[in-house]
């Protein structure tokens, strides 16, 4: 009996015998990812996760079922930027990255109350595409009511929607592109084939093109500053003469956010 004993355990010794054993990568394998203009969620099967439309991240340990993520309403825009427009519908992309050649640059998009003062009621970001195109998501509690759309970018005077805009199941839609009038105070730059942009020249986002804007400039263009600057008004990846004509232009014109 000892003998056949002794027999069994020098086999399994031989072939090796294990518990389940289920690695967190095995369980990578099969989860999932997804992303859109607010967050990014990397998932393991099984493992529940909750995300906040804000970017933050829960991930929580057990074995469920994965849980889904809520993607809200997009709002899509269409607006050019000036500096960048080359003309025809289309921008130059600004972020030096031939795999985003597509994106003229990053844009934020704020939702602002009706009420007097027209406090900032959500906030999202974005990809503006070089034919001017953007979709950004907000959170599914702005559905069922009208705000002022407000566009940001890292070098452009912001810019109010002349209207508010209902927020619906489907979201909503709007074109900063097609008249002075899209903008509150038609603050819109005609680009003289049938288009408009935003204002380019606000270095500083302080609200103004003016002086302030200069400095900064100066600084950047004696450096010779190549890559993503905001000092990078016509959106080349280089930070030279070439910005200086537009900034000049529309401080002469004294541009300013215009508020409804």
């Amino acid at each position: 009996m000892k003998r056949t004993i002794l027999g069994i355990l020098f086999l399994f010794s031989l072939h090796g015998v294990s518990g389940q054993n289920i690695s967190r990568r095995a369980i990578s394998a099969g989860g999932g990812y997804f992303s859109n203009s607010n967050f990014n969620v990397s998932s393991t099967l099984g493992e529940t996760f909750t995300a906040t439309l804000g970017g933050s991240l829960l991930l929580s340990q057990g074995f469920q079922q994965k849980a889904s993520v809520d993607s809200g309403v997009y709002l899509n825009l269409t607006a050019f930027i000036q500096g960048f427009y080359m003309g025809s519908g289309f921008m130059s992309s600004s972020l030096g990255d031939p795999l985003m050649s597509n994106i003229a640059d990053i844009i934020t998009v704020e939702l602002h109350d009706t009420i007097a003062g027209h406090p900032l009621s959500f906030t999202g970001k974005g990809s503006l595409q070089t034919d001017g195109s953007a979709s950004i998501l907000f959170s599914p509690l702005c559905i069922g009511k009208s705000y002022y759309i407000v566009l940001k970018h890292r070098n452009s005077v912001e810019t109010w929607s002349s209207t508010p805009v209902l927020i619906t199941n489907n979201g909503a839609e709007y074109n900063f592109s097609d008249g002075t009038n899209k903008a509150a105070g038609d603050n819109l730059a005609d680009l003289g084939d049938g288009n408009f942009a935003v204002y380019s020249g606000d270095i500083t986002q302080d609200g103004s093109v003016d002086f302030n804007d200069y400095p900064p400039l100066d600084i950047s263009s004696n450096n010779g500053d190549l890559g993503y600057f905001e000092s990078d008004l016509n959106g080349d990846t280089s930070v030279d003469f070439n910005d200086y004509p537009i900034l000049d232009i529309n401080s002469n014109l004294g541009i300013i956010v215009l508020v409804p």
